[in-house]
């Protein structure tokens, strides 16, 4: 009888915490500006009230561009800040039990990049390391390994597209940097460079998919 107790103990407290759960949109409405400065409070609860109704109308920021939001599932949410910036929420579960909120900033021009920053559900920035940046050997093939001199002289920095699969818990990375080369360099770079790296996420951090 404890047992059986114990069960619907357990079968309870998980159903509470799916319940409780914290979705992207209530993250995206309950952030401090200063993590959206452009957008207050009042012009998000627009943004998701145009989304939900099919309507394609964008909202005015701060800087007076448009913003809207492209994309609501219950862990995702997506929006365009202006014509050259995307954002991307994910809420990331954990094996603690506990959720963190990830948010992908890209800029679209002149070339496309993006980065990543890891928030607790009060969006209180988190010291946790749950991804660490590829370097640049991580993007180079054997034959590009055993040129890295010859590249790093070519290529300076990476340009890279960040995008969260939700379906898969996979955070996809674009390899861009044929946008910032020349035609002729990166002809001559191009078979040293993966197109993409793919990380999984495990429940502490993502790791890279060899």
């Amino acid at each position: 009888m404890r047992q059986v107790i114990l069960i619907i103990i357990l079968i309870a407290s998980v159903f509470s915490f799916r319940v409780n759960a914290l979705t992207a949109e209530q993250a995206f409405v309950s952030a401090p500006e200063s993590v959206f400065p452009l957008l207050n409070k009042n012009t998000r609860l627009d943004m998701i009230d145009y989304f939900n109704s099919g309507s394609a109308t964008p909202s005015r920021n701060k800087l007076s561009g448009n913003s809207r939001v492209t994309a609501i599932k219950t862990n995702i949410l997506q929006f365009a800040m202006s014509a050259s910036s995307t954002c991307q929420i994910a809420i990331l579960n954990l094996k603690n039990g506990k959720e963190i909120i990830a948010l992908i900033e890209t800029v679209l021009a002149p070339e496309v990049d993006s980065k990543i920053s890891f928030y607790t559900t009060e969006w209180v920035p988190t010291e946790e390391r749950y991804f660490v940046e590829p370097e640049l050997k991580d993007w180079l093939t054997s034959a590009g390994k055993k040129n890295i001199k010859e590249i790093e002289a070519l290529v300076p920095f990476m340009l890279v597209g960040y995008e969260y699969d939700a379906v898969n818990e996979e955070l996809m990375l674009k390899n861009n940097i044929k946008s910032m080369l020349s035609e002729d360099v990166y002809e001559s770079v191009a078979s040293y460079f993966k197109q993409q790296l793919k990380y999984s996420w495990t429940g502490k951090q993502f790791k890279l998919i060899k």
